[in-house]
């Protein structure tokens, strides 16, 4: 009966260091403007969204910020070739060019508002808010985006969409779950 105890209690101390559920924000197009066929994922730690406000900035050869609240940004369009991803906690861009400038708001509703501009060695792009309503101020890469960009005369501005917070399951929770079916099979096997 020890053991069990012994487990249940260490299983106990390591869960919240290892399970912090990530506050993860995803583009959602409202219009037909272009770029239509962008994706665009924020990745922030649960410290950061409960200060309500986040402001970011990266240059070209920054090196990683192992503390940053951001823990990823995912941004491409359909067929792209190579993403633009960046994660500041533990690698820069790829090559070290790249550069980051955010300035958001974690709203009540779920939504975030503010600004953000990043570019890469292939693709930029630069979004705002008006509220909760984004636009998309500029989107531009040399892997041929699709109905506009470099490679066309069409300008990729325009579109509207908003940052919002996606459902995830909260690993913390699900660890105690394990956990406690763990110690419920030990102590059962024990008798």
């Amino acid at each position: 009966m020890k053991r069990i105890f012994a487990v249940v209690a260490l299983l106990g101390a390591l869960i919240p260091s290892v399970c912090s559920a990530n506050i993860v924000y995803q583009w959602q197009v409202q219009n037909d403007l272009p770029p239509q066929s962008i994706f665009l994922r924020l990745d922030f730690a649960q410290e950061v969204y409960d200060l309500g406000a986040f402001s970011f900035h990266h240059k070209p050869h920054d090196p990683i910020r192992p503390y940053s609240g951001l823990i990823s940004l995912s941004y491409g369009f359909t067929n792209i070739m190579v993403p633009m991803e960046y994660y500041p906690r533990r690698e820069p861009f790829r090559l070290g060019l790249g550069a980051l400038d955010m300035e958001v708001k974690f709203e009540a509703n779920g939504l975030l508002s503010g600004w953000i501009r990043a570019n890469d060695q292939h693709s930029n792009f630069e979004m705002r808010s008006s509220g909760d309503l984004w636009e998309v101020i500029t989107a531009e890469s040399d892997q041929s985006m699709p109905n506009c960009g470099w490679t066309t005369n069409v300008k990729c501005q325009g579109a509207l969409g908003k940052m919002v917070l996606t459902d995830i399951p909260e690993p913390g929770s699900l660890a105690l779950l394990a956990a406690g079916l763990a110690a419920f099979g030990i102590r059962r096997r024990m008798k």
